[in-house]
């Protein structure tokens, strides 16, 4: 089909989404008001709405592995709430709105694709030429925008790194060896895993309350060398530790069915009972093929 049919298609789609995009930003515009907005919205900072950027996008994509269409769009239409959220900040504080928004990524995405927008492009054919150009261009749109004068090399590396803490802790732990400031195996990870875990007890133990910013430090100290642990194993910290949770839930899940088919009501139980009921469920997941990770 050539461009402009396709294009052509499309336009009445764009033109009914544009009047309704208008209509949801009137509805936070109207949210925000200082005077008859709503009392949760209007003590939203952008910091405090970070959270929920997080969750609505791992909510989004949660939906998408489910495969279930209407709750795809519900999950998407969750993120581009906090997408307009904070584009309403920024107009309210006179720093950007949604429409210099929505100018900045069609043109980032116009200038990124040469090959589909640009007829005098070199044209691309393979997904790998793409994400070549496509780095190509954004590494001399960095170098335009800002100057990296004083900053050292392995800096400008961790700065390019974007995600959750695992993500990072992964490339700090790639770029430290870089400079050849690693530990040479991973048993000696594990060791220095088993010392912050010590160091952590020793925080916590006796019977007063414990320090929650010391409390808070070991427990990032663990998390980040558990994180060059996997590293060292050639692993994902974030897929191992999702395929965990799962595991955990079918083993509970397991643990409450067999309780209620025995007629127990499983909270009211005895610690030592609820172990037993643990142990069980832990078994015959062990032998259930449901128990093994299909990826790695």
């Amino acid at each position: 089909m050539k461009k402009d049919d396709w294009m052509q298609q499309h336009e009445e789609l764009a033109a009914e989404a544009g009047r309704r995009f208008s209509d949801f930003i009137k509805t936070i515009v109207s949210l925000r008001h200082p005077e008859t907005g709503c009392p949760w919205d209007l003590k939203q900072t952008h910091i405090s709405l970070c959270p929920y950027l997080i969750e609505e996008a791992y909510e989004a994509i949660a939906a998408v592995k489910s495969g279930h269409h209407d709750e795809i769009l519900e999950e998407l239409g969750d993120v581009l709430l906090q997408v307009v959220l904070h584009a309403q900040l920024s107009h309210e504080k006179g720093t950007g709105n949604i429409s210099q928004l929505l100018e900045m990524i069609n043109s980032k995405m116009i200038r990124r694709h040469p090959h589909v927008f640009d007829p005098s492009a070199i044209n691309l054919t393979t997904e790998s030429e793409v994400k070549e150009q496509w780095h190509r261009i954004k590494e001399v749109e960095n170098n335009q925008k800002r100057s990296d004068e004083g900053t050292s090399a392995w800096e400008k590396k961790v700065k390019k790194v974007r995600g959750p803490a695992s993500l990072r802790g992964l490339a700090i732990g790639k770029i430290s060896r870089q400079w050849q400031f690693d530990w040479d195996h991973v048993q000696e990870v594990i060791n220095h895993l088993k010392s912050e875990i010590r160091e952590l007890e020793e925080v916590i133990e006796g019977t007063g309350q414990p320090d929650k910013e010391k409390v808070s430090e070991e427990l990032g100290d663990i998390f980040f060398t558990l994180t060059q642990v996997a590293r060292h194993l050639d692993l994902d910290l974030e897929t191992v530790g999702e395929w965990s949770n799962q595991k955990f839930l079918a083993r509970f899940r397991s643990m409450l069915n067999t309780a209620a088919s025995n007629n127990v009501t499983f909270p009211l139980l005895s610690k030592d009972e609820k172990t037993e009921y643990w142990r069980k469920a832990k078994e015959d997941m062990n032998r259930s093929e449901n128990s093994k990770p299909k990826e790695l």
